[in-house]
């Protein structure tokens, strides 16, 4: 039986509303398992379920401890403190509930990145980050042993320091992750991080509310796991409506979750939800656009480059360039094959060069049987099977292309090579090709980016809300999300895509421009600063003013006038994401504004407003 304290620690603190159905199937199961011992918990259950009531029902009315809640984000981490005032009674200690890690109360809520910060530096780690490194030369068959594979480090550090630092940075980070997967997570944690798991144990933490807990695969949960014993285990809940998959994360990852949480303890069923009027019924529409003319050209043209781009590199320096630099990518292949030359060193045998490069060697050989060049010396001439392999010309090329860069041009001597390498990896890059410093991966492609960020997008906007306009009437409450608040998309596809093309400015700047559209006094939340409609600044402003005064915060406001527009931004401490997202939700549920345009990363995962009957995702997912 789990002894709770329910004495004067938490008097008259308790839930004041009435749970729902779901939520009272889901704290019965949780209260017969605390009863029985456990202390690891698992809820399953969709969005706008009720998970964060749920939880700080658990904290009030069942265990009566103090706890801590950690959520992905600072716009989460918010709103169970906001839910804890509005919904529960706190016998007068509503200061103690808290949102910074100096100061823990009876309840507070962080975010997963405050308490498992790592160290900046890992100089310390050097050592170990060096004989992983030759050790990953040696399984991959770069290097026959390891005098072969510090030669090829040194000569690295010699020739080209900056790819030397980036991926002496990489091992440090595998030692490091090594060392937290092993115990000694803490070990790594930022001074930050250390106090503040510091506070906590000295605050007594109960009750641990992992919110969003599928997050806890990949680094988290290797921290959390040491952050609970350190915490003397207390009871663990975790909350979250997308539990992992584990046919789509690593294998260990899935492990270390499962052993963490164990079994699920309850799933709230959908169409209960529905059943109850708690979960509203919601049907997927797409809408399909067809992209501009320019970017139609640009899409019908992209290949022409990788042509010109095996031209450049198989030309040469020219026979009045310095003499330090690479031969050209012909002349380049038939050293490397006829002298069986790779950076760890000379292979003993043609076939011993075969087993360290099979790509080298097989591609190699037929470039140059299409080039009409003959085999060097002591080359075997490429078999049957070889030359009746249905490789493409890009097929063909990326692997000679990657190896001419990483073992050629970024070893050499010459800047200028340098700089040939960085202007062959950002032409491969048109083509979703990236050459990293262990070989080539998949990257989005500009196309990718023309089609996900195409002008037809933003023109297909203003008819969907115009549509829903119709049929909703007053009672609309639109949300646009958008994957980032500005884009880079033109510095690959200059002269197609708009300025800021695909970023929520952009898309607020378009639903401006409708009349229609424009009755829904949109705004924009981005990181720092709120893009208002001029036609509702005089009705917003006032009730900022009046909400930050309530709410007792720090900060005053600066409104500048744009084009159509204005840009309202908040001065003082108190001019945080976690408060800003709340206040402006506030006003979005009461119908001050009727569309909200902003990024995923604010409107995102765990964002709360129970009033939406309009979503346009204008993210990449979609495209």
């Amino acid at each position: 039986m789990l002894v709770m304290s329910r004495g004067d620690d938490f008097g008259a603190i308790r839930f004041g509303g009435t749970l729902r159905p779901s939520q009272v199937a889901s704290s019965t199961i949780i209260r017969r398992k605390l009863d029985e011992g456990e202390r690891r918990l698992l809820v399953v259950a969709p969005p706008g379920s009720g998970k964060t009531v749920l939880g700080l029902y658990v904290w009030t009315d069942l265990v009566r401890k103090p706890a801590l809640v950690l959520s992905p984000n600072s716009a989460i981490q918010s709103q169970w403190v906001a839910r804890a005032e509005e919904l529960f009674e706190l016998d007068g200690r509503e200061s103690e509930l808290s949102t910074t890690g100096k100061e823990p109360g009876i309840l507070t809520s962080l975010t997963y990145q405050s308490v498992t910060m790592p160290q900046p530096r890992d100089e310390g780690l050097d050592p170990e980050a060096m004989e992983l490194w030759v050790n990953d030369l040696i399984d991959k068959s770069e290097a026959e042993d390891e005098e072969q594979a510090r030669a090829w480090i040194l000569d690295l550090r010699d020739s080209n320091d900056e790819v030397f630092n980036e991926r002496r940075s990489f091992y440090r980070k595998k030692v490091r992750d090594d060392l937290v997967a092993h115990g000694n997570a803490l070990f790594v944690l930022h001074s930050s991080a250390k106090a503040t798991l510091s506070a906590l144990k000295d605050a007594g933490v109960g009750l641990i509310i992992l919110d969003e807990c599928h997050h806890l695969l990949h680094h988290w949960g290797k921290v959390l796991d040491e952050v609970r014993t350190f915490l003397g285990d207390p009871i663990v809940l975790g909350l979250t409506a997308t539990p992992p998959d584990p046919t789509d994360v690593d294998e260990e990852d899935y492990a270390r979750y499962t052993d963490f949480f164990g079994e699920v303890d309850y799933e709230v069923p959908v169409p209960a939800l529905v059943r109850d009027a708690n979960l509203a019924p919601y049907q997927d529409l797409a809408y399909f656009v067809r992209p501009s003319e320019p970017e139609i050209e640009y899409i019908a043209g992209v290949a022409d480059g990788f042509s010109e781009l095996l031209v450049d590199l198989a030309k040469g320096p020219g026979p009045d360039a310095e003499k330090n630099r690479l031969p050209g990518l012909d002349d380049w292949l038939v050293d490397v094959l006829g002298s069986r030359r790779l950076p760890t060193g000379v292979a003993s045998s043609w076939d011993a060069f075969e087993r360290r490069d099979g790509a080298l060697a097989d591609h190699g050989r037929l470039y140059l049987l299409r080039q009409g060049r003959s085999m060097p010396p002591e080359v075997p001439d490429p078999g049957p099977a070889l030359l009746a392999s249905p490789l493409s010309e890009t097929m063909l090329m990326v692997p000679l292309i990657d190896r001419y860069i990483r073992h050629g041009l970024m070893r050499s001597e010459s800047k200028a090579d340098h700089a040939l390498a960085e202007k062959a990896k950002k032409q491969l890059m048109l083509y979703g090709i990236q050459v990293t410093q262990t070989g080539t991966r998949p990257c989005a492609a500009p196309v990718t980016r023309v089609l996900a960020y195409s002008e037809g997008k933003r023109i297909a906007l203003k008819h969907i809300l115009e549509t829903e306009m119709q049929t909703l009437g007053d009672g609309i409450r639109a949300v646009i999300v958008t994957d980032f608040e500005r884009t880079s998309s033109t510095a690959l596809v200059e002269n197609v895509l708009d300025d800021e093309a695909g970023g929520a400015i952009a898309v607020f700047r378009e639903l401006l421009t409708s009349e229609a559209v424009d009755r829904l006094d949109p705004i924009l939340m981005t990181g720092s600063t709120v893009l208002v409609d001029d036609d509702l600044v005089p009705r917003l402003l006032p009730r900022m003013k009046a909400w930050v005064d309530q709410e007792q915060l720090v900060v005053r406001f600066e409104d500048q006038v744009l084009d159509g527009y204005h840009r309202i931004r908040g001065i003082g401490k108190d001019w945080v994401p976690r408060n800003y997202t709340r206040m402006l939700t506030e006003l979005f549920q009461e119908g001050v504004t009727k569309c909200i345009v902003g990024t995923r990363g604010l409107l995102g995962e765990g964002w709360d407003a129970s009033r939406i009957n309009v979503l346009v995702d204008l993210t990449t997912v979609t495209t």
